[in-house]
């Protein structure tokens, strides 16, 4: 995680958790409301990335990927 300002201890745990929910078969079936519209959750996933120029590796790079109207 690279967060400005945010507690690394409080970022250690929002990742944790929010890793947890993302690997629930469930979550991709779940649907949320924002305002009028009704969203689903298409994909889900945690990767890492690999940094062309160094080299260096940032897992666990979580990512909601799509929802759907």
């Amino acid at each position: 995680f690279d967060y400005e300002g945010l507690d690394p201890r409080a970022a250690f745990y929002l990742m944790r958790d929010l890793e947890t929910v993302i690997s629930d078969k469930a979550f991709s079936t779940q649907k949320f409301a924002v305002g009028d519209n009704v969203y689903s959750v298409e994909r889900a996933e945690n990767f890492e990335y690999i940094d062309p120029v160094d080299g260096t590796v940032a897992r666990n790079q979580v990512s909601v990927g799509r929802l759907q109207m």
